[in-house]
């Protein structure tokens, strides 16, 4: 049956019967896929300094738990069984989807990681061993590959993104050498989601989740909320490049959320000319051209400088569509399981219609969240009404026009900065796609700037 499938012209089904590899010809596979064309969706997230995916401290780990994908553990050998596991297991849901959860680098390595984000990269290289790992397991199929990152997560994020553009065989390769990949253990081990520590907010356990039957109409769920456009990049460049096995079968999506590299902006600047600060050897990630979309977003309340927090702002490469967001909120206080906090549940919005729509995630709900900003119009309206709030507190304060508020951040320019203005169109750039979304966008100039609370790169 399979040879005749094979004859037929059906060779991916015929090596589903066969029990082979979902290898592909790669000899001429296109470069312009997304997600939708994904044989594997391998989605990491990464916590913030001192936290635990699994105490679910932030969204981070909420989303962890939500992701309805296969957790691949820790380690290389873990992901390799996982990915064995749904393999054997006959799971013909296409794409396979996998997640992986990555604790805080203080948390795995104390005082060094808190204060020189000691280990950072060494999680980094863990990662690309698992997702190397899941596709030698798999045949090296086209993946999808989104990093989730608060703080120096978001950090951490970045740093993939330049290990990826330098050294892609640490993530492609058909001759890897992955330890225990023979090992005949049949375990489940890994390959479910692990169980939630017993002294976490236990948002989800409190208040049931959102079945997949919801009655709500889709078209008016937030989730579908704002789409973001395709980069077109040039499929003869990419084939040419001797690298183009990473380029043709690899795409990474980043969603970073307040990357803080722990170093001062002067320091960055004017203080390190061999670029050894975590904020500089994350600066630059434009070599690597499998990065297609990022979404960043930025709280505006700054905190002092002694606190370390000036977020980074990088340069990335022309390959790639990124939306830079200034949010409500302060730092991981805008990022907390909270749905009481607009600012929470604000961030809550545009991490999962990001995930679910631009990263191939599929997402269990989570009702607090979910009923707070259920639809686009309700959105909206929101959004709006916090506009009016910040002009108003503004204007009471006697500012009328210009910078209110400024965040000072890492840039390869100066000048670069989270803003809050005076007044504005709109009240940040998520504000305007979903207005758009919905036909009442109006960029006509009217004098004011377009949005109140905006990320400004600096100077050209």
């Amino acid at each position: 049956m399979a040879e005749a499938l094979r004859a037929a012209g059906f060779p991916l089904l015929a090596s589903k019967l066969s029990g082979e590899t979902i290898e592909e010809d790669r000899s001429e596979a296109p470069t312009n896929w997304g997600p939708d064309d994904a044989r594997i969706i391998f989605t990491a997230y990464f916590e913030g300094t001192a936290n635990v995916v699994e105490r679910r401290t932030t969204q981070i780990g909420l989303f962890h738990e939500l992701d309805r994908g296969i957790d691949v553990g820790s380690d290389a050998a873990s992901a390799a069984q996982a990915a064995r596991t749904a393999r054997e297991n006959g799971r013909r849901s296409r794409p396979l989807r996998f997640k992986m959860g990555v604790d805080g680098c203080g948390h795995e390595h104390g005082l060094a990681g808190v204060v020189f984000a000691f280990g950072l990269r060494g999680q980094c290289e863990r990662l690309a061993q698992c997702v190397r790992a899941v596709r030698g397991v798999l045949g090296e199929p086209k993946t999808q590959l989104n990093i989730v990152g608060l703080s120096r997560g978001a950090v951490a994020a970045l740093a993939v993104a330049e290990m990826l553009g330098a050294t892609p065989s640490l993530f492609v390769g058909e001759s890897a050498e992955l330890p225990s990949l023979n090992s005949q253990n049949s375990s489940d081990d890994g390959a479910s989601t692990p169980p939630s520590s017993s002294g976490s907010l236990n948002i989800l356990a409190d208040s049931p989740r959102i079945p997949d039957s919801d009655p709500r109409p889709r078209s008016e769920s937030i989730t579908d909320a704002v789409h973001y456009p395709s980069p077109v990049v040039d499929d003869e460049v990419v084939k040419a490049d001797p690298r183009s096995l990473s380029r043709r079968t690899l795409r990474l999506h980043l969603l970073l959320f307040d990357p803080v590299p722990g170093n001062q902006v002067y320091t960055t600047r004017y203080l390190d000319p061999l670029n050894w600060s975590t904020g500089n050897q994350a600066m630059d990630v434009s070599s690597c051209c499998e990065l297609r979309r990022v979404l960043a977003i930025y709280p505006y309340e700054p905190l002092p400088a002694i606190t370390f927090h000036a977020p980074l702002i990088p340069t990335y490469p022309s390959s790639a569509s990124v939306d830079e967001i200034a949010s409500l909120g302060c730092h991981q206080g805008a990022l907390l399981c909270a749905p009481n906090r607009i600012s929470c549940r604000l961030s809550y919005a545009m991490l999962r219609s990001f995930l679910a729509n631009e990263c191939g995630v599929k997402l269990r709900g989570c009702r607090p969240f979910d009923e707070s900003l259920a639809t686009r119009q309700a959105t909206l309206r929101v959004l709006e009404m916090l506009r009016a709030a910040a002009v108003d507190d503004a204007a009471k304060a006697g500012t009328f026009d210009g910078t209110y508020v400024s965040r000072a951040a890492h840039s390869p320019k100066p000048g670069a900065a989270v803003v809050r203005r005076a007044t504005g169109r709109y009240l940040n750039a998520f504000h305007r796609r979903l207005a758009t979304r919905e036909g009442a966008s109006s960029d006509v100039d009217d004098g004011r700037p377009l949005y109140v609370l905006d990320v400004v790169r600096g100077d050209d």
